[in-house]
């Protein structure tokens, strides 16, 4: 008998593995977004509606994606038993579901995009070379993946699409390194000599690069292997964690917000990260201690009048353990002292 050989341009064996191996990564990935937009929207209730918007459109995108790729999965490993060959990549490019994979990854990555635009956005003035080639980008990715959308809608010629999807990729690498280049910059150009400071913003730098690092080489792979090897889908596996990827960055650097303001960041200004600089209670009870120019004293939580207005009292609020972790506090509303004026 002689020995089965498998080819590396056999699409009939190499595609349904390739699309499985896809769907696998992505169906993962897509807990790890879940598990992490749960956490953000769970400890972060009062940030702004812009953030909130671009969490829930990643979500919503990001799910499209996932059962488009879950579909064309199942699909391709049933029509593996009856297809083969050509015929079985002819019908992988039949499926609906596979057409879409691509225009929400797209938008999934211009959204992730967005997020750290508008970051770079809230650092300040930019010089005017930066925000023209960002600009440029934006509307080049919109209206590529735009025009991806209508040609897969009237069913135009698949090479076409190919060199469309790369251009798509290139777009985004460009405005990942970008984007990744500016916050690198702003960072380092905030560093005060203070220690704890410093090394918060080594944190942030460090975390910047890593996450560029991780989503470009992500990007420049897809782009490499889909021009050597478009024929048996051995592109489908990267492309398909592209945007699950960028969705977990987003998140990632979102709910890593808290634990940047726990380890120290006086004398920084990081607004335009969105940390939360305000104070926030622990599971102790807590006493504070502050003066009011009132004669209203809190005697065992009850109100009473005491002395004089133009006499200052001290009073002493106790409370009890917060129920949630994370109750917010405003450092305006209480100021402490030491002793009675």
């Amino acid at each position: 008998m002689q020995p089965t050989v498998i080819h590396a341009r056999d699409t009939s064996t190499t595609s349904p593995v390739a699309i499985a191996v896809g769907a696998c990564l992505a169906l993962i990935l897509y807990g790890q977004v879940s598990q992490g937009a749960y956490q953000y929207f769970r400890r972060y209730p009062k940030d702004g509606y812009d953030l909130k918007a671009i969490i829930a459109g990643l979500i919503i995108f990001h799910t499209i994606h996932t059962v488009c790729v879950t579909h064309v999965c199942y699909a391709s490993l049933v029509g593996a038993s009856s297809h083969s060959g050509e015929a079985l990549y002819s019908f992988v490019f039949s499926l609906g579901s596979f057409w879409v994979v691509g225009p929400s990854s797209g938008i999934t990555l211009i959204i992730a995009h967005c997020f750290f635009a508008r970051r770079v956005y809230k650092l300040g003035r930019q010089p005017v070379a930066f925000s023209i080639l960002m600009a440029a980008l934006s509307v080049l990715l919109i209206g590529m993946t735009t025009f991806y959308v209508i040609e897969v809608i009237d069913g135009n010629g698949l090479w076409l699409s190919k060199i469309e999807i790369i251009v798509v990729l290139g777009l985004s690498l460009l405005a990942n390194i970008a984007l990744t280049w500016r916050l690198v910059l702003h960072l380092r150009n905030s560093r005060t000599g203070f220690n704890s400071t410093d090394t918060l913003i080594n944190r942030l730098i460090h975390f910047s690069v890593n996450t560029g690092l991780l989503t470009g080489v992500l990007t420049l792979a897809s782009i490499v292997i889909l021009v050597a090897w478009p024929a048996n889908f051995a592109y489908y596996p990267v492309t398909a964690v592209l945007a699950p990827v960028h969705a977990s960055v987003v998140l990632a650097a979102l709910n890593s917000r808290r634990s940047l303001v726990d380890r120290g960041s006086e004398g920084l200004e990081l607004r335009s990260f969105d940390l939360d600089m305000a104070p926030r209670l622990h599971r102790t009870g807590t006493t504070i201690q502050f003066t009011t120019p009132s004669g209203t004293i809190l005697e065992g939580g009850e109100a009473s009048a005491g002395a004089s207005a133009d006499v200052a009292q001290a009073v002493q609020v106790h409370f009890a353990p917060p129920e949630d972790e994370d109750v917010d506090v405003d450092a305006a509303s209480i100021r402490k002292t030491d002793s009675v004026v």
